[in-house]
């Protein structure tokens, strides 16, 4: 692993704020002044590929990122667009016996108005 990916991994997985690649590569640059955005974006990509991170997709916002485990799942403000993580329950042991067979993965995001949106509604 290339130091430049190991260190664009370490800002995702000391993360909870679910950081753009903008986000990323400020952090990174203060850690390591060379680094390129398009060294970010192409590292960003592999690592997604290769399943070490997930991409969180947005409406009307850039991809987000986030670490792999442990094992979560997303709540995103429709309003804000604010993501938090959350578990839901056994989901994973739900779909393999609702399907029959072992699954490798899933994705799932619960959309609502988070309780700052809401109290700025009111």
């Amino acid at each position: 692993m290339t130091k430049q990916r190991k260190l664009i991994l370490d800002i995702i997985n000391r993360s909870h704020s679910h950081p753009n690649a903008d986000e990323i590569y400020h952090e990174a640059k203060l850690i390591m002044p060379s680094i390129a955005l398009g060294t970010v974006y192409r590292n960003l990509g592999l690592m997604v590929k290769e399943g070490e991170i997930r991409r969180l997709v947005s409406e009307n916002a850039p991809d987000r990122y986030d670490r792999v485990k442990p094992l979560h799942d997303h709540m995103v403000c429709t309003r804000c667009g604010a993501i938090i993580d959350t578990n839901i329950g056994s989901l994973w042991d739900a779909i393999e016996h609702s399907v029959g067979e072992k699954i490798v993965g899933y994705e799932l995001t619960v959309k609502h108005v988070c309780n700052c949106c809401k109290s700025e509604q009111k």
